[in-house]
């Protein structure tokens, strides 16, 4: 037996109508918050590749002092590195790095703290010289046009030659 459009009650015409369009409502809501849930997770991986390579920019940059100081052992090359452009982002804008603090805003010097010595580092027998080591403090901080920086320090350890330098 099949039933007609006569044989409903009165209330029931135009459920399954209001029943579609709220299950419609509901896949909607559920989609919009996929596309934002994957819009979100696409700025987090921006911004942390963006600060990955800031932070890459200030290794390259204590790479940059480690060259400054270890091309004349006698008397390292401690000014300041300042590079406006060592790198650039994603967006191709630079990354600028310098020697100093994120206090100061004025590239700072290479700082020597320091002089050790390692008897016995030469093998002359019966000698007493000894090859003297500088000790060198540097900090580099690396920055985006984004407001994205990195503080990176280190300290180095460079043969100077005699012990009386």
């Amino acid at each position: 037996m099949s039933t007609s459009i006569t044989d409903r009650k009165p209330g029931e015409a135009g459920i399954a109508l209001i029943v579609t369009v709220l299950l419609l409502l509901l896949v909607s809501a559920l989609g919009t918050a996929a596309l934002q849930n994957a819009g979100n997770e696409s700025n987090v991986s921006v911004n942390s590749r963006r600060k990955l390579t800031v932070v890459y920019a200030a290794d390259s940059a204590l790479n940059l002092v480690i060259g400054k100081l270890t091309t004349n052992s006698q008397f390292p090359d401690t000014t300041p590195v300042d590079e406006p452009s060592l790198l650039t982002d994603d967006g191709g804008y630079p990354i600028s790095v310098r020697t100093g603090d994120t206090q100061t805003t004025v590239p700072q010097p290479v700082l020597r703290v320091g002089r050790t010595t390692a008897p016995g580092s030469q093998l002359n027998i019966n000698s007493s010289n000894t090859l003297s080591f500088g000790v060198y403090r540097a900090g580099v901080v690396a920055s985006d046009s984004g407001g994205g920086r990195a503080q990176l320090q280190a300290q180095f350890i460079v043969p100077e030659g005699a012990a009386g330098y």
